[in-house]
């Protein structure tokens, strides 16, 4: 049983059970879909958080959600999709193409847990390819880089 907090509105207590579900597969969430929800604010909140295709996956079959609220949180679900799949292919080119030029290089974070901890792409938005190298490859990985297209932000290495 989920411990009531206090200062959690039942919008907040909602999504919870929503991300706590995804981390048990085999624990069906008891989700008390109270009347009177706010679903912009579950939207809202689901979407300001980065969790919203994961509150979709878990309410995506629920008659209780309002068809509105699901069809907001499924175009939430399909964008994080297309833009999940868009990295990976980037991801996919980067490590061959580092591979050709003898860096070892090694995923770290969003883009290494999407495939491997999440049972659809879709649970996990990536929004950059966090990467470690050997600092003796530094420069022959900006070179790589630059000639797929890319140059270096100020300010940050």
């Amino acid at each position: 049983m989920i411990k009531q907090y206090s200062g959690w509105t039942a919008e907040d207590l909602l999504i919870f059970r929503c991300l706590r579900s995804t981390l048990n597969v085999d624990e069906q969430p008891s989700l008390s879909i109270e009347s009177g929800l706010d679903w912009e604010r579950v939207v809202g909140q689901a979407v300001d958080g980065g969790v919203a295709p994961l509150v979709y996956d878990c309410l995506r079959e629920d008659s209780r959600v309002p068809e509105a609220t699901r069809s907001e949180l499924r175009s939430a679900y399909f964008r994080t999709t297309a833009e999940n799949i868009r990295y990976l292919e980037f991801a996919g080119k980067l490590f061959s193409t580092c591979n050709d030029w003898c860096i070892d290089v090694i995923a770290l974070r969003g883009i290494a847990f999407a495939e491997s901890l999440y049972s659809e792409i879709a649970l996990r938005p990536i929004s950059d390819i966090d990467v470690l190298i050997r600092p003796v490859d530094e420069g022959r990985l900006a070179s790589l880089l630059q000639g797929l297209g890319y140059w270096p932000v100020s300010g940050h290495p």
